[in-house]
């Protein structure tokens, strides 16, 4: 019987970049009803259902699959195809807003890829809509979103320190979808120095939900979404994101230059992180990546160390069932022996900058009521973490995993930064 890692094994095999095999098949051939159950138990919590149901229907007629897993991935494809109609309809009226506003927009994520890349809409789930504007049309775009019925989640002011984010808390409009107007692809506090004069020098016009709009080169677009996935969600975010980059790669491969690729990664000083995003998709999804692509990224060792503890880093994602909530602050809490220390990390954890605070409670920073704030953050925090606290405490092996997962993050993030 399957358990959660062998179902991962197989599921990186079903949606591997290389022709079916009939081992492959027989491998299917000989599965129980217990076996596909834990596989579409672990498909879901990859976020590849939709991926599997395309791939499967797309195998031999000899492979059998069974009746009831046939018709829940078709009840999925259905339920998304629905969703994702709704959403385009949406996309395409605050697309056409943005235009006769003669706003430049380039569609990202969810919404450009699901069409474009895709090429079926209901193969992709997406939850908000991200959209990128320049940093000088912000304030213009944001009016404009705002007569039309559009709301704040919460506060936010232009002219703070907003170097910690890259785009305006998500905007609302009814029962509509939320959306996120980014001025960048990447925060402006992190090690890297992301040239968005050039992102959008290299846009490409596309046409997205039936509007004329922009879209991230084929060069860009990888990079954003290897940057996306192995730096900002640290591999946590399942195969979906993977996948993403590894269908990019497969769509557009013709017009891929990948010298380009290169040395706009050392341009903005992400190098580590596209290698190792490179080095995963060849070894879990059999990408096919240039040996020239990856030694120019990185020329010295091979890193083998850190491929291991990137591949670790997935498996035991796939392997925890629940995972428990860890920062790197708890785990830098529960690593640290002295007292001290532990009072002074607790303190800065709580009394984090009046900006930030702000856009967590939706008040002014300069609102008297922020100081209470603080107070009710910490009893938030204590109720929040306190079951997770007990299960490290005890030994739980799920805890002790996630903290474990939590650690080699940032073992990698050190790795990505040390230049």
């Amino acid at each position: 019987m399957l358990d959660n890692q062998k179902s991962y094994d197989l599921i990186c095999e079903i949606l591997s970049f290389t022709k079916s095999s009939n081992a492959l098949n027989e491998k299917l051939n000989k599965l129980s009803d217990e076996d596909w159950e834990r596989i579409l138990h672990v498909t879901t919590k990859q976020g590849v259902p939709l991926v599997l149901f395309d791939r499967l229907r797309k195998l031999d007629d000899t492979v059998r699959i069974p009746q009831f897993a046939q018709a829940r991935l078709l009840e999925t494809y259905h339920r998304s195809l629905a969703k994702n109609m709704r959403m385009m309809h949406h996309a395409k009226l605050i697309l056409n807003l943005l235009r006769n506003h003669h706003i430049d927009v380039i569609a990202l994520k969810g919404i450009y890829l699901v069409e474009s890349i895709y090429g079926n809409i209901g193969l992709r789930t997406f939850f908000d809509l991200d959209l990128m504007v320049r940093k000088k049309d912000l304030h213009h775009a944001m009016a404009v979103m705002k007569d039309d019925g559009y709301v704040l989640s919460t506060y936010y002011d232009m002219e703070d320190d907003n170097q910690d984010i890259k785009h305006i808390p998500a905007i609302k409009k009814g029962k509509g979808p939320y959306v996120e107007l980014h001025w960048g692809l990447l925060e402006e506090n992190v090690p890297f120095e992301i040239d968005l004069s050039g992102v959008w020098q290299r846009a490409i016009p596309v046409n997205v939900c039936g509007e004329d709009v922009l879209a991230l080169s084929n060069e860009d677009l990888i990079l954003h979404l290897c940057i996306h996935f192995t730096y900002q969600h640290h591999m946590d975010i399942g195969l979906k994101a993977l996948y993403d980059i590894a269908l990019v790669i497969q769509k557009c491969q013709n017009q891929i230059n990948w010298n380009r690729i290169v040395s706009i990664s050392k341009l903005w000083g992400v190098e580590k992180v596209i290698w190792l995003t490179f080095s995963l998709l060849g070894r879990i999804l059999n990408v096919y990546i240039p040996k020239a692509v990856l030694k120019n990224l990185l020329p010295r060792d091979t890193q083998h160390h850190i491929l291991a503890l990137a591949i670790n880093q997935l498996k035991t994602y796939a392997h925890i069932e629940e995972k428990i909530d860890v920062t790197p602050d708890l785990v830098n809490l529960y690593s640290r022996k002295n007292l001290f220390v532990k009072i002074k990390l607790t303190l800065n954890r709580v009394f984090i900058p009046k900006r930030i605070m702000a856009r967590a409670y939706n008040l002014s920073p300069s609102s008297i009521k922020i100081y209470f704030y603080y107070f009710i953050r910490f009893k938030e925090l204590l109720i929040h973490y306190a079951p997770t606290i007990l299960k490290i405490s005890q030994k739980d092996e799920e805890a002790l995993a996630t903290v474990k997962s939590e650690q080699i993050k940032g073992e990698l993030i050190d790795w990505y930064r040390n230049r």
